[in-house]
């Protein structure tokens, strides 16, 4: 299952998921850091959110309700599991 949560002309996230693991990955193009609030599919419990790897800077925080607020560097990525 692949889904995009977020996109514009400067972000783009989206969440993979296979055999019960998930992952979600966001992507910045611009050269200024980007914030974005994404509400989670059903299947993800926002309170197992983990940052795996990210871009210095990066980071992705329990958001209000099933969202996340993820932080993306200028240039840069944030890739998140549980």
């Amino acid at each position: 299952d692949f889904r995009t949560l977020y996109v514009d002309d400067e972000a783009w996230v989206f969440v993979r998921h296979y055999m019960g693991e998930w992952v979600v990955v966001a992507l910045n193009v611009r050269g200024a850091e980007k914030s974005i609030n994404v509400a989670l599919p059903e299947f993800m419990e926002r309170e197992s959110v983990d940052v795996a790897l990210a871009t210095e800077g990066g980071n992705a925080l329990k958001g209000e309700g099933n969202t996340i607020d993820i932080v993306v560097p200028a240039y840069g990525y944030v890739i998140a599991n549980k």
